[in-house]
């Protein structure tokens, strides 16, 4: 069985963490999750060294270490923040970040519901 995974994104207070809390409280067999300077060793580098290219690492990595082994084994993940916020980080436009945003975007796999909260 394959899992899903539920992107909450939105600015700062809006309610994700707050709202993904509940959830679990609901549907405790739900996993929370949180991307852009995550807990993992490089997401507290990313919190210290904060920047597009960081960050999307944090999240390619989060990928790779914890998002899809626990979808293969059918979990579902509420995620606080994802490769949107990263993409909409400021500088992202530049063309380093650009390239850095296309190399590892292929590692971030695509969310299967995205809730946006303002």
């Amino acid at each position: 069985m394959k899992g899903k995974l539920i992107v909450f994104e939105g600015l700062d207070g809006s309610g994700k963490t707050t709202l993904i809390k509940r959830l679990i409280e609901k549907n405790p067999e739900c996993i929370y999750s949180k991307a852009v300077a995550s807990d993992t060793t490089f997401g507290r580098f990313a919190r210290w060294h904060p920047s597009t290219i960081t960050f999307m690492l944090d999240v390619a990595l989060l990928n790779i270490l914890k998002i899809r082994p626990l979808l293969k084994e059918g979990k579902t993940i509420l995620q606080d923040r994802y490769d949107l916020s990263v993409i909409s980080f400021p500088g992202a436009e530049k063309w380093y970040n650009q390239i850095a945003i296309k190399l590892l975007g292929p590692l971030v796999r695509k969310p299967d519901c995205l809730i946006y909260l303002t």
